[in-house]
């Protein structure tokens, strides 16, 4: 889903504005200097502004409806997704009041178009235009705040993560214990990695081959365990395993920049997901690991094993 492809919903202002003007244009450019206008002409080139004011507004508004997605089309992941981040009551309200707006700017267009053939009188079509002006404005404003909302909704989504539906691998533990760096490993990803604890802001996400199949890795931020006090990104990181996952890679660091109990700990709660897990030791290369642990888990420590039992598993 293009999430990042929706496209910026602006002020009540300046969609009136652009179709006023594309309108005041399009009518300066059919008048001819010097020349009286007849009122049979005027007429003309009243209907020739009031389609141009609709189709202006309807375009800019549909195309709101257009961008944003039917969340009921969502897969399940971007689903709860949505709605764990915005109002997704509010969300629909205001869409729907975006859609009923078109449907007043289609009514009035016709409306005033009846109205403009009943007329004669240049000053009765001004009359006209301004009572026109007046109620399409109307009805823009009073959607204001639902297009504010909306463009708030468009800013949440434009940073969902680009997740496709191929075999999903997670890669999951504790803050700093080398996720980020078994992702590079496996994966053509280039994640950056830092010294210190709580270092991802997103979804690191990656992929390798294996044959003619594509896997999609993913570097799952935060500790998951604490499901009531989860940030955004962690709450993205606990749909994926979810709702997307068919692995888990569980990493375990054995120097222990958290405490080996709580890793265990967290480890058995994802046990819970009912989903394959394999477990890797990170930093084998700097300690000396714990051979009795390793077993237990039946770990991996060499990447290119832990690659093979992937290829295995799928």
């Amino acid at each position: 889903m293009g999430f990042q492809q929706i496209r910026p919903v602006e002020k009540v202002d300046k969609y009136l504005d652009a179709a006023f003007f594309r309108a005041k244009k399009r009518i300066q450019q059919l008048k001819s200097p010097g020349k009286k206008i007849t009122a049979g002409q005027q007429r003309k080139m009243e209907y020739i502004r009031l389609d141009i004011i609709k189709d202006t507004l309807e375009e800019k508004l549909s195309r709101i409806l257009k961008d944003f997605p039917n969340v009921d089309q969502l897969n399940d992941f971007y689903k709860e997704l949505v709605k764990i981040t915005i109002d997704y009551v509010q969300f629909k309200k205001s869409l729907g009041a975006v859609n009923t707006a078109v449907h007043f700017l289609r009514r009035f267009h016709k409306e005033y178009m009846f109205k403009f053939k009943r007329f004669e009188s240049l000053k009765e079509f001004d009359r006209l235009r301004r009572e026109f002006y007046g109620r399409i404005s109307s009805v823009l404003y009073r959607i204001k705040n639902e297009l504010s909302f909306l463009e708030e909704c468009r800013q949440v989504m434009r940073n969902y993560p680009s997740i496709k539906e191929i075999p999903t691998i997670a890669i999951a533990g504790f803050p700093n214990v080398g996720k980020s760096t078994l992702l590079n490993k496996l994966s053509t990803a280039k994640a950056k990695t830092a010294e210190y604890a709580f270092t991802t802001k997103g979804l690191n996400l990656g992929y390798m081959t294996l044959g003619s199949k594509k896997l999609q890795l993913i570097d799952t931020p935060g500790t998951l365990n604490r499901l009531e006090k989860m940030n955004d990104i962690e709450r993205q990181a606990y749909l994926v395993i979810k709702h997307l996952t068919d692995l888990i890679i569980y990493v375990f660091d054995l120097s222990e920049p958290f405490p080996l109990k709580d890793q265990e700990k967290l480890f058995k709660h994802l046990k819970q997901e009912k989903k394959k897990m394999l477990v890797y030791f990170s930093k084998s290369d700097i300690l000396e690991l714990d051979e009795k642990l390793v077993k237990k888990y039946k770990g991996f420590i060499d990447v290119e094993k832990l690659k093979a039992k992937i290829k295995k598993l799928f």
